[in-house]
């Protein structure tokens, strides 16, 4: 499943809420306009929600979307992992706000520059919104004499998912390459992927395609394949076997998107199964948090099986057409995986 933000350990997780095969990338939302009724603006969260509307203005970290039915919902914008329209996608970047450092910004740069370990939840809350202010201080920071303090530093502009932030990661990254490992591994949202384009760093991230790090190696090539990126198509697709599964079906999610088949079993499985390893993993949790993980993995679930009618998947014929008789599946699931049949059989008769 997709974390809310963004961890070393769980980096490439939030491709499993990809939708759409075509990509563009916007570092701010085009004016509003009337959705067309045939294709109506979606904004994905990172749990796979999609929002039948358009985002009217961001604000540091918070993005204000206006849903279909006229209602206004504030969005973290790191949880968007894009926008789409028929076959155009766009990420939207985090902006840098003119304000005072909150006293948690304040307090996170103290203990960076003593030299301190902040907790990865202070350096999210520490860009949650970014202000200049605190932008100048870690962009310091990131040229610290201490690697540990340079570390840090980079991963709080990495998470902070802003273009003027990532420049400033990415000139860090000129002094000292290796922090282009922390980047790949805290890129992990569609904010970060608008501002990693924005900030021209991508070719320079590339290079981590070639990481003995298989956390980087992946990160790296999931963020390539994303911004359109040839050379980590190849990469990624050697994490469609992996043994951990986050990595595995968000290489095999992303690489659908574009029209790559070579993580269609992995797809076939996610369209099969009922239950999913992060359902396993809460079982003993409350109530709320089975019931959330529940809906994330359906929605994930009916994202494989729309990805696998878009590739027109012979393969999965059968697995689709076992959920289209199962009693545990709903009647979405099942509609779903009629239509992804159909488009199968489309491409059988030459349609």
């Amino acid at each position: 499943m997709t974390p809310r933000h963004p961890s070393a350990r769980l980096l490439v997780v939030a491709a499993a809420a990809c939708l759409l095969p075509a990509t563009t990338i916007a570092q701010e939302p085009a004016p509003a306009s009337p959705p067309a009724a045939a294709e109506p603006h979606q904004v994905v969260l990172d749990d796979g929600e999609v929002l039948v509307g358009s985002i009217e203005e961001v604000t540091g970290t918070r993005a204000k979307v206006r849903l279909a039915d006229g209602q206004v919902r504030m969005i973290d914008v790191r949880r968007i992992t894009r926008t789409v329209r028929g076959d155009a996608v766009a990420f939207v970047a985090a902006k840098t706000v003119e304000r005072p450092p909150s006293p948690t910004a304040a307090a996170a740069v103290r203990e960076l520059r003593a030299g301190e370990e902040v907790p990865l939840p202070n350096l999210l809350q520490a860009t949650d919104p970014l202000c200049v202010e605190v932008l100048g201080q870690l962009r310091e920071l990131a040229g610290d004499s201490r690697r540990p303090v340079r570390v840090q530093a980079v991963r709080a502009l990495t998470f902070a998912a802003t273009v003027d932030a990532l420049q400033a990661a990415f000139a860090a990254a000129e002094e000292d390459a290796a922090l282009l490992d922390e980047i790949a591994r805290c890129a992990s949202t569609g904010s970060a992927l608008a501002a990693i384009d924005g900030s021209g760093g991508l070719t320079a991230l590339m290079r981590c395609l070639g990481s003995r790090d298989k956390n980087v190696r992946a990160g790296a090539a999931w963020i390539g394949v994303h911004l359109g990126a040839e050379a980590a198509v190849p990469v990624l697709r050697t994490f469609v076997r992996d043994g951990d599964h986050h990595l595995r079906e968000s290489a095999a999610m992303a690489l659908a998107e574009h029209g790559d088949d070579a993580g269609a079993a992995v797809l076939i499985d996610i369209a099969r199964r009922n239950s999913s390893p992060a359902m396993a993993a809460n079982r003993d949790a409350d109530a709320a948090t089975r019931d959330a993980v529940a809906r994330a993995c359906r929605r994930e679930r009916l994202a494989a099986i729309e990805l696998l009618g878009r590739l027109r998947c012979a393969k999965a014929r059968a697995a689709l057409q076992q959920v289209t008789k199962q009693r545990q599946a709903d009647d979405e699931v099942r509609a779903a995986a009629a239509a992804a049949l159909a488009r199968i059989a489309d491409a059988d008769s030459g349609r």
